[in-house]
């Protein structure tokens, strides 16, 4: 149990490590917290952080693991504690760019708390599978360029103004233990 306990925290120190660095990096300030509590459901996705209003904490920030990998934003604040839904909860929508050669826009959505995909992309825009979705800055609190993932299945539909890209994450959010909650 000891051995256990040791290396959760080893590996908990690496991964805040890796969110220093992308922070100091980057110059953004945040503030790290601890997942307290979580609700996963067929409809939700929600974390529960040990961090709140009187730590700076807002609605609408987004939260980051390791280097900058974008899992959700603040839905609520409390006093001491806020919730954030993570980005495959039903509710989640984040404005995104495709990492190819028109930097392609979207609003990336949650599907049930399972997946996510990116919508509204246009039709006329070439988006193959295996490029990186980024966060495309034109949200208030959220700064461009966070890791969201990389593209995988295209949908097209012929005669549609739009198409639709499947997302695969970078991590699981179900292990997280630590985040960082970006203020800008």
């Amino acid at each position: 149990m000891e051995n256990a306990r040791l290396d959760r925290q080893f590996s908990e120190a690496g991964l805040l490590n890796q969110e220093k660095l992308f922070l100091e990096e980057k110059n953004y300030s945040a503030v790290q917290a601890r997942v307290v509590a979580r609700s996963v459901t067929p409809y939700d996705n929600i974390l529960t952080l040990n961090r709140g209003s009187n730590e700076g904490v807002r609605v609408g920030q987004p939260v980051i693991v390791q280097d900058g990998i974008l899992i959700g934003k603040i839905s609520s604040v409390h006093a001491h504690i806020s919730q954030m839904s993570v980005i495959t909860d039903s509710v989640s929508q984040v404005a995104v760019r495709i990492q190819n050669e028109s930097g392609s826009l979207g609003i990336l959505k949650g599907s049930h708390g399972l997946s996510v995909h990116v919508e509204l992309i246009p039709q006329n825009e070439a988006v193959a599978s295996g490029q990186a979705v980024l966060t495309s800055g034109s949200e208030n609190l959220i700064p461009p360029d966070l890791l969201v993932g990389m593209t995988d299945v295209i949908s097209r539909t012929e005669g549609e103004l739009f198409q639709t890209a499947t997302v695969t994450l970078p991590t699981d959010v179900k292990n997280v233990s630590i985040v960082s909650i970006i203020s800008l």
